[in-house]
């Protein structure tokens, strides 16, 4: 049984759904990239083939560099032999015609994107074959926790909590450190914009449904209003000039909260004194590249006996706590 209630806010439904093997100033390779690939490829494309939708792209990101010297690492870092099947120098290419890159850019490959709408819709589908969904809001006091939980008139083996950033409201596992993250987005029309790569320059561009491109993202800790903002909106289109050459228009504006945790690592584990009670969360912003290999980690921890990875297990923090 899923019980969701579709809240507003939620970060997976608005998601730019970027998979980027190597990011930040420093050019780093994501955590555990080469498993994550691998398994996202598997899992997407499967689920493209079941539904016959199509939802998952493997497109490169042309990152452009704001001086010179972001363009010198890029190009010293590419001669990597880690980095050389991610990282591809071009910056003699010159100048893009609809992109301004006066300090040249490069190519991060293996990179790719999920349109998160079409495929939770798509999974939506496929569950209601197999579960029994329920829209309606979880109240925590309508929990009865027992040899098995209970709740309203369910009965059930264990109970797992995947509720994003409104986990800080939970009473069971609301002690684990996950600040929210609100980030703003734009949706533009731009036809002279060409569709075959991602373009990353203060903001991510990503091709998104027809002449459509997904614009994001601002990141506030503080402003965790449920609507966009007039500085969120205004900073992404001051960004977005700075990028492209090309006339463009703001077709819809769009906001979601995240979940992100201090050690950028996912928490998934069992409560240290209910032992059916469970928390799947805290993917963040590599919430698409995470979640299948994890997914898949998790079932086997229930249904095998298996054991979690210490750098995921929510055992990390709860030395902190004292619990009833």
């Amino acid at each position: 049984m899923i019980i969701d209630r579709n809240l507003p806010g939620a970060s997976s439904k608005v998601a730019a759904g970027v998979i980027n093997p190597v990011t930040g100033k420093r050019l780093v390779k994501s955590w555990m990239i080469n498993e994550l690939n691998k398994s996202c490829l598997g899992f997407y494309k499967h689920f493209e083939n079941v539904s016959n939708k199509s939802f998952f792209y493997n497109i490169n990101v042309i990152r452009v560099f704001n001086n010179y010297q972001e363009q010198n690492d890029f190009i010293s870092k590419s001669s990597e032999t880690a980095y050389k099947n991610y990282l591809v120098d071009s910056s003699n290419q010159g100048a893009l015609q609809f992109i301004k890159n006066d300090f040249g850019s490069g190519i991060i490959q293996q990179s790719a994107f999920l349109d998160t709408k079409t495929f939770l819709d798509v999974a939506k589908n496929i569950l209601q074959e197999k579960a029994t969904i329920v829209d309606a809001e979880f109240k925590f006091n309508d929990l009865n926790i027992k040899d098995t939980i209970e709740w309203n008139e369910v009965s059930s083996k264990r109970i797992i909590f995947c509720e994003g950033y409104r986990m800080k409201d939970n009473p069971f596992f609301g002690y684990l450190p996950l600040p929210s993250l609100k980030g703003e987005f734009l949706l533009i029309e731009a036809k002279e914009l060409p569709r075959n790569n991602m373009i990353k320059k203060g903001v991510i561009i990503v091709p998104y449904d027809s002449d459509l491109f997904w614009v994001g993202s601002t990141y506030d800790r503080d402003e965790l209003s449920l609507q966009n903002t007039e500085k969120g909106v205004e900073g992404l289109t001051e960004k977005l000039n700075q990028v492209l050459k090309v006339p463009y228009t703001i077709k819809e504006t769009g906001f979601g909260i995240r979940p992100t945790v201090v050690d950028r690592r996912p928490l998934i584990g069992c409560h240290p004194h209910h032992k059916n009670l469970f928390v799947f969360n805290g993917l963040g912003s590599k919430g698409v590249s995470l979640a299948p290999y994890f997914a898949q980690h998790f079932i086997e921890y229930l249904e095998q006996d298996g054991k979690l990875m210490k750098e995921v297990d929510i055992v990390r923090y709860q030395k902190k706590f004292t619990f009833q």
